[in-house]
């Protein structure tokens, strides 16, 4: 099932987006951007599900000895939210911008989805692998720069035209471990995660054919869905 963003929350994920003007849309229409918007993330999601081995990877951090546990749902931010039935660590961490679309796109995209009563196929694929570039790009028009999709540290500055995934775990759980316990299992969770996030980073940009970059992020790197105080994507 899909649902559709809200209007506030549309505009916390994107506040500079200057490629559409939301409030001044009529509300019929305002209604099915919304949903188109949330529809096309949904998709996305699914293609990665369906041509990738991201979930193998998913399924390799919840049965590691380890003990990745997951966030709970109170703690996780919008994005990961948003496909937490999905995957319990990686999620979809790019923004949506059906806005980059033409006219005709956006028409044909919701044709399609009432023509497939939503369910994910073969020519929603397509449709998607033919214009996710643009719908994954923070800003049109502009030459390929690096922006930030968290704190202001080199650790989350990624290409802007770059399919952005998340991964998160409940780092901070302790499971009756001691200080010192907990910082050497720490260590070696971190050194686990990074070497896994090289190999599906290489593995998810072969295969796709397109940039894409996995962004790890932890209780002080992520806003959570309920922290309406800033912009739920830092510095875009």
């Amino acid at each position: 099932m899909i649902n559709s963003i809200t209007e506030e929350d549309y505009k916390l994920l994107v506040p500079k987006d200057t490629s559409v003007d939301i409030d001044s849309m009529e509300e019929n229409i305002k209604k099915s951007f919304l949903f188109l918007t949330s529809a096309y993330r949904y998709f996305l999601l699914q293609l990665l599900l369906s041509k990738t081995n991201i979930k193998e990877y998913d399924d390799l951090l919840s049965s590691s000895e380890l003990k990745f546990v997951p966030v709970l749902d109170e703690k996780k931010d919008y994005y990961q939210k948003d496909n937490s039935e999905l995957l319990k660590y990686f999620y979809l961490r790019s923004n949506i911008y059906i806005s980059h679309l033409s006219g005709d796109e956006i028409i044909n995209f919701g044709n399609l989805y009432k023509k497939h009563n939503g369910q994910y196929c073969e020519e929603i694929e397509e449709f998607l692998l033919k214009t996710c570039h643009k719908v994954l790009t923070d800003y049109i028009g502009k030459e390929k720069f690096n922006i930030c999709y968290g704190p202001s540290n080199d650790s989350f500055s990624v290409p802007c035209d770059s399919l952005k995934i998340g991964v998160r775990y409940e780092e901070f759980y302790f499971d009756g471990k001691d200080e010192k316990q907990w910082d050497e299992n720490h260590e070696k969770q971190l050194d686990f995660l990074f070497k896994m996030i090289d190999e599906l980073e290489n593995n998810l940009t072969k295969t796709l054919g397109m940039d894409v970059r996995i962004l790890y992020y932890n209780d002080f790197s992520v806003v959570k869905k309920n922290d309406s105080s800033v912009s739920l994507i830092w510095g875009v």
